[in-house]
């Protein structure tokens, strides 16, 4: 059993599919992090919602103004101010994190958007470097064509 040596242009043509692969996939992960980025967005208005619903709470708990809340005992009003900024606090951190997940993910794309680019130039490389490894076949037929080569 005789195996044949892999030749220049059969190694470029084993790059040249590594390559696209890998251009699929930035491109498919670009394509995913822009949607998952839209999806955060989308839970942001909601969080600062509830964010600013709280503090309303919280306001309207601690205050002696007409907005304020009346209870019968003073126990009922220290648990209920406690129950009021745990849920402030919760929503200020649900809010923080759905921002930073929203910068975490931009990053990602823009990795992404970055790796993308690298493949594409390298894949045009490996092109140019089979275009390149044809010219001494060219030369030889334009030779011939020309009746240069005797």
């Amino acid at each position: 059993m005789t195996t044949l040596a892999t030749t220049y242009r059969d190694r470029l043509a084993g790059h040249l599919a590594q390559v696209e692969n890998w251009i699929l996939g930035a491109e498919f992960d670009v394509r995913e992090l822009e949607r998952q980025i839209a999806e955060a967005e989308q839970t942001l208005p909601n969080a600062a919602g509830q964010c600013q619903a709280a503090i309303a709470s919280v306001r309207a708990l601690l205050s002696d103004g007409p907005d304020s809340v009346a209870f019968r005992s003073d126990v009922d009003r220290q648990v209920a101010a406690y129950e009021a900024v745990t849920w402030k606090r919760t929503t200020e951190t649900n809010w923080h994190t759905a921002q930073q997940a929203i910068e975490t993910l931009k990053a990602k794309q823009a990795n992404a958007k970055t790796t993308l680019h690298q493949a594409q130039a390298l894949k045009r490389r490996v092109e140019l470097a089979m275009q390149a490894d044809e010219l001494p076949t060219v030369a030889d037929e334009l030779e011939a064509l020309l009746g240069l080569g005797d």
